[in-house]
């Protein structure tokens, strides 16, 4: 066989190649990109911050803020568009939250009211009284639409984020920790916000 035929041979053999094999490599990639991420978000990061230890997905990253009563936010890099997962920790003043709060039933009640007014088609979906490293605290998960300038990114399309606030009175203070994601995507993270939970230590 001549060399001019041997090279038609091999350019009809690689024209001939099954589309199945191409799907195949490219599933192949997907699965070895998803694999690296979980396994950096797998790893944790330990922060520490006025006295609020937790710890974090590897992945995530510091956000800058210039709200006053913010301890620590950290965000997801890689999450959609529309609102970035993440976990902040703020410390509020119980006296701009209302009067006369002793009892975390009353405390929850009066921040999910404290919620309504700062945050856009707020709904309340759940309180629940929990215990974190010994620590008593009051759950709120809750569900709304970001303003502008409140995570909202990307086409500026509306998004509707779920969110759980733990509540721990620290003298006249209340100190936060909330965890966040577009409600599209709360459920597939409920391990991710688990495990940051139980690093939770207050000093």
């Amino acid at each position: 066989m001549s060399t001019q035929a041997a090279t038609r041979g091999r350019r009809l053999a690689r024209a001939e190649e099954p589309e199945w094999l191409v799907w195949a490599w490219v599933v192949l990639l997907l699965v070895i990109g998803l694999g690296i991420k979980m396994s950096v978000m797998g790893r944790l990061t330990r922060a520490e911050e006025s006295g609020v230890v937790l710890s974090y997905p590897a992945g995530w990253t510091w956000m800058e803020t210039t709200d006053s009563t913010q301890l620590l936010y950290v965000a997801d890099p890689f999450a959609s568009a529309g609102f970035p997962t993440g976990v902040e920790v703020r410390e509020v003043a119980l006296s701009t939250v209302g009067r006369n709060l002793e009892q975390l039933s009353d405390i929850g009640l009066a921040w999910s009211t404290y919620h309504g007014r700062e945050l856009l088609a707020y709904r309340a979906l759940s309180v629940t009284p929990v215990t974190v490293n010994g620590r008593e605290a009051l759950a709120l998960r809750y569900a709304y639409v970001p303003a502008p300038g409140q995570g909202a990114q990307g086409s500026g399309l509306p998004v509707v984020v779920q969110a759980q606030d733990l509540l721990f009175k620290q003298g006249e203070q209340l100190l936060v920790v909330t965890f966040a994601a577009e409600a599209t995507r709360y459920a597939e993270l409920t391990a991710t916000w688990q495990a940051i939970q139980s690093s939770i230590q207050i000093q």
